[in-house]
């Protein structure tokens, strides 16, 4: 991939290139210098989610319901976008929805690092400045903000972050194509603990938990490791209310 957008720069082609954090400083790294006609925008990432993990969570749907998955969408907005519903459809023509507090991938994947890649227990591509000249998110925490010509019908809202005067240039273009409004700095931080924090992962055996899934259903398997740990430990949940408030007074 790195290589066909090198060949579209050289032939002076106007290239976006949209990825990780991580894919986008890989994709500097590799290109050794800037070029005029490229433009790259990462996300606030969280963290790559588990190919396997995932693919028994879809599994679990064609046990339950007798059919193969033919289509998954996270985030699908038919009941909202703060639910952060999964849909995913079946070759039987069904469509089944399970909200951040029904699926079992979707509420683990926020829970902490256990569907992360290791890597991102330790993400060097956190913070600022950003490796592209624009990133871009949902962004979480806009409720605290008072919106202008802007409205929220729990549709979602982007965040736009301009990190170069590339970035700068590219989005003066564009801006009168949509409704924005700019807003400091800290309220973004708020809501956006990726920004800036790696995920991270608790107590559990991570090697005996991947070999598990290899026979073992998604849900079974997590009751499996995760029932010694169903009650938070106070020291952790006095390390996240100091955590929620630094970022809060940012």
């Amino acid at each position: 991939f790195y290589k066909e957008v090198q060949r579209l720069l050289k032939n002076d082609e106007k290239v976006l290139v949209c990825g990780g954090p991580c894919q986008m400083a890989g994709l500097r790294s590799f290109l050794r210098k800037d070029y005029d006609n490229l433009i790259i925008v990462d996300y606030i990432c969280r963290g790559i989610g588990s190919p396997k993990v995932f693919q028994n969570y879809l599994h679990t749907f064609e046990t339950r319901y007798g059919s193969s998955v033919v289509h998954a969408r996270a985030k699908s907005k038919e009941f909202g976008w703060r639910n952060l519903t999964q849909k995913v459809t079946l070759a039987n023509g069904k469509n089944y929805f399970e909200t951040k507090n029904d699926s079992v991938w979707t509420k683990n994947f926020n829970r902490d690092g256990l569907f992360h890649r290791p890597s991102c227990h330790d993400c060097q591509f956190k913070g600022m400045p950003r490796i592209a000249d624009i990133t871009v998110a949902d962004f979480w925490g806009v409720e605290g903000i008072k919106l202008e010509n802007i409205e929220d019908k729990d549709l979602g809202i982007s965040l736009v972050l301009v990190n170069s005067e590339k970035g700068k240039s590219f989005f003066e273009k564009i801006k009168r194509k949509i409704n924005y409004q700019q807003v400091p700095f800290k309220k973004v931080t708020a809501g956006n603990r990726s920004l800036y924090e790696s995920v991270q992962q608790e107590p559990i055996d991570r090697a005996a938990f991947y070999s598990d899934l290899d026979t073992m259903p998604l849900p079974e398997a997590l009751d499996k490791y995760y029932i010694i740990n169903k009650t938070v430990p106070f020291k952790k949940r006095i390390r996240s209310w100091l955590r929620d408030a630094y970022y809060l007074v940012m």
